[in-house]
């Protein structure tokens, strides 16, 4: 008797629907992809068929103008003091042949390596594809990190004093495939698998004695809808449209996990061009989760992309709600600034959230753009939040 293992259960549910989704059609329609890619993200031009083009296979023939951007990284967060590493994104787009008005949406991927002050290393893929004129949208990551950290407890009134150490190793894959319903609206499964092992606590602090779910690490595989609406003119650097999504995850033994858990997500954002070189932005982000969630897969405020500020995993507990407001002004063709604060916080009920513990951000950052045409920015944000700071550098807007 063959008998499947856990992680082998997860890929296979996640191959199956992949093939369900995508393959199965495009085999269907084979000899509709001869793909091209698309001149720029924001107008809308008819591509030529050209003999220098690359033939990528039986799905996709792509133009050779695409972009590459290699930068060296060094940067300080609250999550990990000083840090060096490098990062390498590849962008471009596809279109189908018979369809060259229609306008195709950038994809890029991107692989990040980083080693910390805080002896933390992070191996981190990422991947973004837009496919047969927007019709899918195949999105994921790959990840492995070496992580010493601090536990601090749960909820939003944790204090310094508090502070453990532990640490852990993380092998993580995720994989969506989105299909388009009508133009702008998607319908996704999301399929999410992460191994925690290694996992080291102190002994006699709160991770050791309590019961706490998640301290001897573990496998934590779920599957989701995902549901989105997407009328961005430009996915990496927005000035008009919105961007919703939500979703839900369940986590549970019969997929493969160690966990039982369930998980809700939205994300609400609004762009507002103010001029040809000034935008307002506006994002809303909420995390719930119900169940016996594991420690490392809780709600958290701060890190990145919002409540930029804060260490990561400062602050966390079962449920986040947050808002924040940016304001963006590139003053030169090749330079610009931003301006941003934001309030949230970390729950178990709604009876935990106080307006004299809620956690503010507030900071600024510059712009430097690597591509004009496709409007990517090399992003370099400082936050300060209640009693923390942070200095957060990436390639794409923080939302």
């Amino acid at each position: 008797m063959f008998i499947l293992s856990r992680q082998s259960k997860g890929f296979l549910v996640f191959f199956t629907i992949f093939y369900c989704f995508v393959i199965k059609d495009c085999l269907a329609n084979n000899k509709k992809y001869n793909a091209l890619l698309h001149k720029t993200d924001t107008t809308q031009q008819e591509s030529e068929i050209s003999p220098k083009n690359t033939n990528l296979g039986p799905f996709f023939k792509k133009q050779r103008k695409d972009g590459f951007i290699v930068l060296p990284l060094v940067y300080y967060s609250p999550d990990t003091r000083w840090a060096a590493g490098g990062m390498f994104a590849y962008h471009f787009k596809f279109v189908t042949p018979g369809k060259k008005d229609e306008q195709s949406r950038l994809s890029y991927i991107q692989l990040t390596s980083d080693y910390t002050q805080n002896k933390q290393v992070d191996l981190w893929g990422q991947w973004r594809i837009f496919m047969n004129d927007n019709r899918y949208i195949w999105i994921g990551e790959a990840r492995y990190r070496n992580y010493p950290d601090r536990f601090y407890g749960l909820g939003n009134t944790t204090t310094e004093a508090s502070e453990e150490r532990y640490s852990f190793d993380l092998l993580r894959f995720q994989s969506r495939v989105s299909r388009q319903l009508v133009k702008n609206v998607y319908l996704g499964v999301d399929y999410q698998l992460s191994r925690y092992y290694n996992l080291s606590i102190e002994e006699g602090k709160t991770l050791a004695n309590s019961e706490i779910t998640g301290t001897r690490g573990g496998i934590n595989s779920g599957l989701g809808l995902v549901f989105m609406i997407d009328t961005r003119d430009n996915v990496v650097s927005a000035s008009k449209g919105i961007f919703l999504e939500t979703s839900g995850f369940v986590y549970n033994g019969a997929i493969g996990s160690n966990f039982n858990y369930s998980n809700y997500n939205l994300t609400f954002n609004k762009y507002f061009a103010l001029g040809r070189r000034m935008v307002l932005a506006t994002n809303t982000v909420m995390n719930l989760n119900t169940g016996d969630t594991p420690f490392l897969e809780m709600a958290r405020a701060g890190g990145n992309s919002i409540l930029r500020g804060y260490a990561q995993y400062r602050f966390r507990d079962n449920n986040f709600i947050a808002s924040q407001i940016e304001y963006r002004y590139m003053i030169w063709r090749k330079f610009g600034f931003v301006a941003f604060a934001g309030l949230g916080d970390v729950f178990e009920s709604t009876d935990d959230i106080e307006s004299s513990q809620l956690k503010y951000s507030v900071g600024g950052g510059v712009r430097v753009a690597l591509d004009t045409k496709e409007k990517i920015n090399l992003r370099v944000d400082y936050g300060v939040g209640r009693g923390n700071t942070g200095v957060y550098v990436s390639v794409t807007e923080a939302f």
